[in-house]
């Protein structure tokens, strides 16, 4: 019976990621619509701008916003499974959206569950043999394997798994925006690279300059008062 719960659960909240619900409601996750503004999400989630990262100014704004909606520990009598969501944003328009799920709240669920109960919203799932990147909120990137995969002439969804029996999750984006921030991650990071050598150089001297000046206030405070 529990299962069964909690099967029917994963499927009601992923209802709103549904076809049928994009077709209803725009290009959505939940109330979370695809080239909406970061400040629209920061409204949503109500989170300060302070929460929100710069990851690239050039040649376009590529920003990142973590939710960690549930915490660590989801609180007694959470029936929502998503623990945390992350949202990247090209040029102010959310064009991808990671969500992963309490491992407490699909206990004793397998891959097959999920993807049987999201197949009974989504419609037939393709399996694709590939991996996909997924940001960690340390910053680094992983890429576990993709267990299925939903999508559509705009929005492609596509299921993980951490590790062997760890944390499931669901990645989705607007096709149309994410091959834009692609292209411009990729220029950044090149832009990046090239600056390095000079930003290096210009943080070795700003910390000359700072070691000069706490030498210089130090030698004024003790000199005065030294004896021999």
């Amino acid at each position: 019976m529990r299962r069964q719960l909690t099967v029917g659960l994963v499927i009601v909240c992923i209802m709103l990621l549904s076809p049928h619900a994009f077709a209803q409601n725009g290009l959505k996750y939940r109330d979370f619509e695809f080239g909406m503004s970061l400040e629209g999400v920061l409204k949503q989630t109500k989170m300060s701008a302070a929460s929100a990262r710069t990851i690239f100014a050039a040649p376009d704004l590529i920003q990142t916003l973590e939710w960690n909606k549930q915490g660590y520990f989801a609180s007694p009598g959470e029936t929502d499974p998503v623990q945390t969501l992350r949202f990247d944003f090209y040029n102010n328009q959310l064009f991808k959206i990671t969500a992963t799920y309490n491992t407490r709240q699909l206990e004793g669920m397998t891959k097959v569950d999920l993807i049987d109960a999201i197949s009974k919203v989504y419609g037939t799932a393709s399996s694709p043999d590939e991996t996909i990147a997924v940001p960690l909120f340390s910053g680094i990137e992983v890429r576990p394997n993709v267990l299925a995969r939903w999508e559509n002439g705009e929005i492609i969804f596509s299921l993980f798994q951490f590790y062997t029996d760890g944390q499931f999750g669901l990645i989705g984006s607007s096709k149309a925006l994410d091959g834009k921030a692609a292209l411009s991650i990729h220029e950044g990071q090149r832009l990046a690279a090239l600056a390095a050598p000079q930003q290096e150089i210009e943080r070795q001297h700003k910390l000359a300059d700072e070691r000069r000046a706490q030498d210089e206030k130090a030698r004024k405070s003790n000199a005065p008062n030294f004896r021999p």
